[in-house]
């Protein structure tokens, strides 16, 4: 059993279907807990239901992230940890003021709004997540996902944040929830082999242009 993660991005049906098919993946298992985009219409759900077929797999509504804790972590940034409309926003009472002062500091480690969310959902996104949620996100990969049917498939998580550093498939469903099956030995990013691949055709390209000077 070979396992993927994948986030579409702003990319193309064509291009997605190509990527998914040059590495024979067999199941696509949508952790989107809202699976439509607005922008990007032919990665909702019913037309990847219409296109994939049996390849593809909602489980959203137990392997879904936190809407709640993505809405808090963009106005925790905006406003700079600093609750300036007495909001419900979790982030303003989870963050002392101690470390909303780091966050915000020059350390290397916070140097940029990308950093400082990749901190802030890998150390707090959990808490936005019951055990209840676990439970139930366990016991649908159990029986849904990783059955003796699918011992020998290849697949793939799909969700729609491109870079896996900020979402859930990687801080809950990779760090966490797959630690209960021990047959998984790694998670693969997609996107990541994709930009490998890129890089070593182009400096095999950049070799053979220097051949021929």
């Amino acid at each position: 059993m070979k396992i993927y993660t994948f986030g579409h991005g702003a990319q193309s049906f064509e291009e997605f279907l190509e990527k998914i098919n040059q590495q024979n993946i067999d199941i696509i298992v949508d952790i989107r807990e809202k699976p439509f985009s607005r922008y990007h219409p032919h990665f909702n759900r019913n037309f990847l239901e219409k296109k994939l077929g049996k390849r593809y797999i909602f489980g959203g509504d137990f392997l879904g992230g936190s809407a709640e804790f993505h809405n808090d972590l963009l106005e925790y940034i905006k406003n700079r940890g600093k609750n300036l409309e007495n909001s419900k926003n979790k982030l303003f009472s989870l963050i002392d003021e101690k470390t909303r002062q780091r966050i915000f500091s020059r350390e290397p480690e916070f140097s940029n709004n990308e950093k400082r969310k990749i901190w802030i959902t890998e150390n707090f996104l959990r808490f936005y997540v019951s055990p209840t949620k676990r439970e139930k996100a366990i016991k649908f990969l159990k029986e849904k996902i990783f059955t003796e049917e699918n011992k020998d498939k290849i697949i793939c998580f799909l969700c729609s944040e491109k870079d896996y550093r900020f979402c859930h498939r990687y801080h809950l469903l990779e760090k966490d929830w797959l630690k209960e099956f021990p047959q998984i030995k790694q998670v693969f990013h997609l996107e990541e082999e994709f930009d490998k691949k890129d890089k070593l055709d182009k400096g095999r390209s950049s070799e053979q242009k220097e051949l021929f000077k």
